[in-house]
């Protein structure tokens, strides 16, 4: 069973990579707006046994980033928008 999960990121932090109890590593950049799973080998499948612990880390980085992704969002129908 996996836990709530709440990772806090400040501002001023354009880049990192969170990691849970279980080293499940999801890496992010703001700058770049990408999110990253981290394997632990040069594979990048995730077991099943392992996936809800991906899910909810990812959840809580969701969480912690939701300004900078709804700016992300808004930014691409903006600039999807015919002029």
């Amino acid at each position: 069973m996996v836990r709530h999960k709440t990772f806090l990121i400040s501002d001023e932090i354009v880049a990192g990579v969170v990691r849970s109890e279980y080293d499940t590593r999801i890496s992010f950049d703001k700058a770049e707006q990408t999110v990253e799973l981290i394997a632990y080998s040069g594979h990048t499948e995730i077991k099943f046994t392992e996936l809800e612990e991906y899910a909810a880390c990812l959840n809580a980085l969701i969480f912690a980033l939701r300004d900078d992704i709804k700016q992300a969002i808004e930014e691409e129908q903006d600039n999807s928008l015919p002029e």
